[in-house]
């Protein structure tokens, strides 16, 4: 009958029954389930149940074989439709491993992006670094950070000037006292 009630015969009333098909030259155990008791016998409790006939089998063992498997549908008929607990493990044995794949590319691709990152931020500090080096071998170099950690100084003083900055500033030149266009040597002769 249908499982859950409603018997009669009409219109595949009857699909709660679970067939097994041995075929023992072909070495081919099929079983099929009908729509009624397939929420309780799902495809991985199918697979114990063909992997506890395959021990017998294996011994030339058909009749004890079939008697297994009839025991394992029973005992999965008697505990009901899966647990929680199973209905994870399968789902975890069944997509674990696509599900491990996905996050070791998904690892790769965030790792990588990190590294490419690091690497720009590296290649920033050689080219400030080389930048100041030609400065240095100009002759034109200010120290912008600190060689030992590389973080830029928050404020840079200017460099002291060695050549003279003209009229309004100071002047490296010794004037000279007799010279009448120097406005600093002039001496109040009356």
């Amino acid at each position: 009958g249908k499982v859950g009630g409603g018997g009669g015969g009409k219109g595949g009333q009857y699909d709660a029954g679970v067939l097994m098909l041995v075929a023992v030259d072909e070495r081919v155990m099929h079983v099929s389930t009908g729509k009624g008791v397939s929420r309780v016998l799902t495809d991985r409790r199918v697979q114990e149940v063909v992997a506890a006939a395959r021990r017998r089998f294996k011994n030339g063992d058909y009749e004890g074989g079939l008697l297994e498997a009839l025991k394992k549908v029973d005992e999965f008929l008697v505990m009901g439709p899966p647990a929680l607990r199973e209905k994870v493990v399968n789902f975890a044995s069944t997509w674990g491993i696509f599900i491990g794949i996905f996050g070791f590319f998904a690892y790769q691709i965030v790792s990588s992006s990190r590294r490419s990152l690091e690497y720009a931020a590296a290649k920033r500090q050689l080219t400030k670094l080389e930048r100041e080096k030609a400065e240095a071998l100009a002759g034109k170099y200010q120290c912008k950070s600190c060689p030992i950690c590389l973080e830029d100084f928050k404020s840079i003083p200017p460099p002291p000037s060695d050549v003279p900055s003209g009229p309004s500033g100071p002047s490296d030149v010794a004037s000279d006292p007799s010279d009448p266009s120097d406005p600093s040597s002039s001496s109040s002769s009356s």
